[in-house]
C-alpha cells in the first residue's frame, strides 16, 4: 500500500470514531450539485393563515343580434338601403340589356354584308356585356376587364363611367345612412349592456364592433316568433333566419337568352289557383269570387310576346315585382297542358305580381314566338256575299291634348305590331256597339258606353284636367331649383308626367324628359373626356328632369320607369335639370309637366 493510500484510510477511520456517539451519522456533502439538481426547501404552511383571493375572470359581454329591436332595425336599414341601390341596379341592367340587343342587331347587319370582322366585334361585344349582366345579377357589382379589343374600348368606357358615377353617389348616400343607423343601433343595443358595468370607452368599442357585423351581415338577424295565444311576446326569442328575397320567384330549366312573355297581376284576399294561357295574343282580365276570403279576386294578364309552339324542355322563370307577393307554381307550361302556367297564391296575401320569362336555348326561338301582337279589336273575316269593308269601320279619334290611349271593350287598343296607339289615331271597329274609354294620365277619363261605328263617324273630345293634378311649363334654362307650390305629406303618392324636348348643350342635340342616354354614342360628349362631371345627380342621364321633396331633400330622376314615387317626408315639391346651373344659359326648349298628388289616406 502506498503512503498516500495509507494516510487517506487513517483520516476516514478517525472521522467515524469521533462521531460514534451520535444517533445519526453525519455524511459528508459535496460542495456543489450538478446543474438542474439544486436543493429546494419547502416552507411549512402557516396554520390559520388564509391564501390570497384569486381574481375572477372578466365577464364576457355579448349583444344579441336577433333581439326584436335589432331585427326591426335591420329590416328598416335594408329597406332604406335598397332605395339607393335598387334603382341604380335596375338602370344598369336596362343599359346592358339595351346594348346586348344592339350587339345582336349589329351582328345580323354585318352578317348580311358578309363582314367577318364586324361579326366578330359584335360577338365579342355581346359576350362582354352578357358577362357584365351576369355579374350584376349575381353580386350587384361589375368587375371590369383591364383591356379589351380597341373596337370595344369606347363602349366599355361609357358603361364603366355610368357604373362608377352611380356607385359613387350611392356610396355617399349609404355612408350617410350608416351614420344615422349607428346611433339607432346604439339605442337598440344599449339596454343589453345596462348590467354589464362597462366603461364608456369599452361599451362604445363593443357597439361599433357589433355594428360593423350588423352592416356586413356577418351575423344574420332572425325574426322573433309570434307569441302564443295568451302569452306576451318574448323579445329575445329567435325564430328561423329570414333569407333575402331572390329576384326569381321560381324557375324551370336553364336558359341563356331570356324573353319576356307576359305580366300577371293578381289582387286577392286568400289562396287562389290561377291558370295563365301563354298562347293568348291579347291582354285579358277576369274577376272570380274567393271562397276563403269572401271577396273577389281580380286577375289581369298583359301579353308581351305570345308563344305559338314550344318544346317541353324549354326553360321558364317568374321574375319578382318589388313590393308584391309571390306564388307557388303548380304546373309549368307544356304541350300537354296547352302551354298554360298554373300557380297558387299564398294564404293571406293581397297582391301577387310577376313577369313571365322564357328561354329557348338559342333553338327555334323565332318559330316559338308568334308575330307581334295584333290589335285588340280584330276585323272579322268576310262571310259569303259580304266584304271586310262592310264589317269593319275605321274611326278617327282626336283629343285635346294629344297623347291619349283608347280602350275598346275594356282592352287597350293596339296597332298592327302590338304597340299602344296614341291620339291622334284611327281605330278599326266592328259595326256593333262598343264600350269606349279615352284615357290619359292626369286627365279625367272620357266615356262612350254605347258607341256604334258608322261611316263618316269620328270621335273628338276635350279632356279635362284631373283636380288632383297641376299643369305647368318648365324651361330648360331655369337657373335653379323651381318650387312648384305643391305641398305633400309623408306617404302621399306623387305622379309626374312630362312631355316635350329640350337641348342642354349643343342646340342640335334634343332630348326628352329622361335626358341624353349615356349608352348612345351620339351623346358620349356629355359623359366622356370631362375633367368634371356636370351632372347634379351622377347616377341619372345628363339633362333629365330632377325632382325632390323639400329644398334639402334627396334628388330623384325622371326616367321611363320612374314617374311616380312615395313622398318620403312633408314638404314642397321642387323641380330641376340634371346639369350644373352655370351651364343652363345656353339651354333651349320647354317641358310640359303634370304633377299630381294622391293622398296616402285620411288625415
Amino acid at each position: 500500500m502506498t503512503n498516500r493510500k495509507y494516510i487517506f484510510c487513517l483520516l476516514v477511520f478517525a472521522s467515524l470514531t469521533l462521531n460514534a456517539d451520535n444517533t445519526e451519522p453525519i455524511l459528508a456533502q459535496p460542495a456543489t450539485l450538478p446543474a438542474g439538481k439544486e436543493k429546494t426547501v419547502k416552507d411549512k404552511p402557516d396554520i390559520g393563515k388564509a391564501e390570497p383571493a384569486k381574481p375572477e375572470p372578466a365577464k364576457e359581454v355579448t349583444i344579441d343580434m336577433g333581439a326584436t329591436a335589432i331585427f326591426a332595425l335591420k329590416e328598416a336599414y335594408k329597406k332604406e338601403k335598397s332605395v339607393f341601390t335598387e334603382p341604380l341596379k335596375e338602370k344598369l341592367l336596362a343599359i346592358l340589356q339595351q346594348n346586348i340587343t344592339e350587339a345582336d342587331q349589329l351582328y345580323e347587319q354585318k352578317k348580311k354584308g358578309g363582314n367577318v370582322k364586324g361579326m366578330a366585334i359584335a360577338k365579342d361585344m355581346k359576350s362582354m356585356l352578357t358577362d357584365f349582366l351576369d355579374q350584376l345579377n349575381k353580386s350587384g357589382e361589375i368587375k371590369f376587364p383591364g383591356k379589351v379589343r380597341d373596337e370595344l374600348a369606347d363602349k366599355l368606357e361609357l358603361i364603366k363611367k355610368e357604373y362608377t358615377a352611380g356607385a359613387l353617389e350611392v356610396n355617399d348616400k349609404i355612408t350617410a345612412l350608416e351614420a344615422s343607423y349607428l346611433e339607432k343601433f346604439k339605442t337598440a343595443a344599449s339596454p343589453q349592456l345596462a348590467d354589464a358595468n362597462l366603461a364608456a370607452a369599452d361599451a362604445e368599442k363593443l357597439l361599433k364592433e357589433k355594428f360593423a357585423k350588423f352592416l356586413k351581415e356577418e351575423i344574420k338577424c332572425s325574426e322573433p316568433p309570434p307569441p302564443k295565444p295568451g302569452e306576451a311576446a318574448n323579445p329575445d326569442e329567435v325564430a328561423k333566419e329570414k333569407e333575402p328575397e331572390s329576384p326569381i320567384i321560381a324557375s324551370k330549366g336553364n336558359g341563356n337568352k331570356w324573353s319576356d312573355i307576359g305580366e300577371l297581376n293578381v289582387t286577392t284576399g286568400g289562396a287562389e289557383v290561377i291558370r295563365v294561357n301563354l298562347k293568348a295574343s291579347d291582354d285579358y282580365s277576369e274577376v272570380q269570387p274567393n271562397a276563403i276570403s269572401g271577396s273577389d279576386t281580380t286577375i289581369k294578364y298583359r301579353v308581351i310576346k305570345p308563344i305559338t309552339s314550344a318544346k317541353d324542355d324549354f326553360a321558364y322563370r317568374l321574375m319578382r315585382v318589388p313590393g308584391k307577393g309571390a306564388c307557388e307554381v303548380l304546373e309549368w307550361p307544356s304541350n300537354g297542358n296547352n302551354m298554360a302556367l298554373v300557380i297558387r297564391t299564398n294564404k293571406g296575401q293581397t297582391t301577387c305580381s310577376f313577369i313571365i320569362q322564357a328561354s329557348f336555348l338559342g333553338k327555334d326561338s323565332d318559330k316559338a314566338f308568334g308575330k307581334e301582337k295584333s290589335p285588340s279589336v280584330k276585323p272579322p273575316a268576310a262571310g259569303a256575299g259580304e266584304t271586310v269593308a262592310a264589317s269593319v269601320i275605321e274611326i278617327p279619334v282626336r283629343t285635346t291634348p294629344d297623347g291619349a290611349s283608347v280602350m275598346v271593350d275594356g282592352q287597350i287598343y293596339r296597332g298592327a305590331k302590338g304597340e299602344t296607339v296614341k291620339t291622334p289615331c284611327n281605330v278599326l271597329l266592328t259595326n256593333v256597339s262598343h264600350k269606349l274609354k279615352i284615357i290619359k294620365t292626369g286627365y279625367i277619363d272620357k266615356l262612350y258606353p254605347d258607341f256604334t261605328p258608322a261611316k263618316g263617324a269620328a270621335i273628338q273630345c276635350n279632356l279635362e284636367l284631373d283636380p288632383n293634378f297641376k299643369k305647368l311649363q318648365f324651361p330648360a334654362n331655369t337657373p335653379d331649383w323651381k318650387a312648384l307650390g305643391i305641398n305633400v305629406k309623408n306617404g302621399d303618392k306623387v305622379v309626374i308626367v312630362a312631355e316635350g324636348s329640350w337641348s342642354c348643350g349643343d342646340s342640335k342635340d334634343r332630348c326628352g324628359p329622361e335626358g341624353y342616354p349615356s349608352n348612345d354614342i351620339r351623346f358620349g360628349k356629355y359623359y366622356l373626356g370631362k375633367e368634371k362631371d356636370n351632372r347634379l345627380m351622377i347616377s341619372a342621364y345628363y339633362g333629365c328632369i330632377l325632382f325632390k321633396v323639400g329644398k334639402e331633400g334627396n334628388m330623384q330622376a325622371y326616367t321611363s320607369t320612374m314617374r311616380d314615387f312615395t313622398a318620403p317626408a312633408d314638404g314642397e315639391i321642387y323641380m330641376g335639370v340634371n346639369q350644373e346651373s352655370s351651364l343652363r344659359k345656353r339651354n333651349s326648349g320647354v317641358m310640359s309637366v303634370l304633377v299630381g298628388v294622391i293622398p296616402a289616406g285620411p288625415r
